[in-house]
């Protein structure tokens, strides 16, 4: 009886401990969407973001919780923003390209960051369906794709390097486009 009533405390004490886990995830994320949705109106234009372009700072979750920082004085140099959707049959053909090129040893040297134009849990499911190894960020409210303008067209590539857009992407299974992206990431 004894050991009955110390499970039943253990177990309450580890429920309470994940639930406070939950709620701080949902306000850090709920604290870093707030920032973003205050500097889209900086960033919104009705053209696609141009090689040449400052790129708006991304700061978000990615599904594992763990915090994404991209854009101007942030600590990595070079990143390949990938723009997709999981309900986008386009976006099903080019996963395996972003997750062949994210795996070679030049892809491997650009902080890959998936954007993720969904819910968490199709855009987790969409991640696991298709092995996809570099982090996503769940942008279900459409901010960051807004920042960058690519809520319409996806998919999406866009490499940021030092801070300022260097090459956009963008279109159903784009040949030219992965073959671009290939020829700058491979040697």
């Amino acid at each position: 009886m004894r050991k009955a009533k110390v499970l039943i405390v253990a177990q309450s004490a580890v429920i309470l401990v994940l639930s406070a886990e939950v709620v701080f995830l949902a306000f850090q994320n709920r604290r870093l969407t707030s920032h973003a949705r205050s500097r889209v109106s900086h960033y919104r234009s009705a053209e696609s973001i141009k090689p040449g372009t400052v790129a708006p700072p991304i700061e978000g979750c990615d599904l594992n919780g763990d915090t994404v920082r991209i854009g101007p004085n942030k600590a990595v140099s070079s990143a390949l923003l990938v723009f997709f959707a999981p309900h986008c049959p386009a976006c099903e053909v080019d996963a395996p390209t972003w997750k062949r090129l994210s795996a070679t040893p030049a892809g491997a040297k650009v902080a890959w960051v998936g954007i993720c134009l969904g819910g968490r849990s199709e855009c987790l499911e969409f991640v696991r369906r298709h092995g996809i190894a570099f982090p996503v960020v769940a942008d279900s409210t459409r901010i960051i794709a807004e920042m960058y303008n690519c809520a319409t067209v996806i998919p999406q590539v866009v490499h940021v390097k030092n801070g300022i857009v260097d090459y956009v992407t963008a279109g159903a299974g784009s040949g030219r486009g992965h073959a671009e992206l290939a020829r700058r990431l491979l040697p």
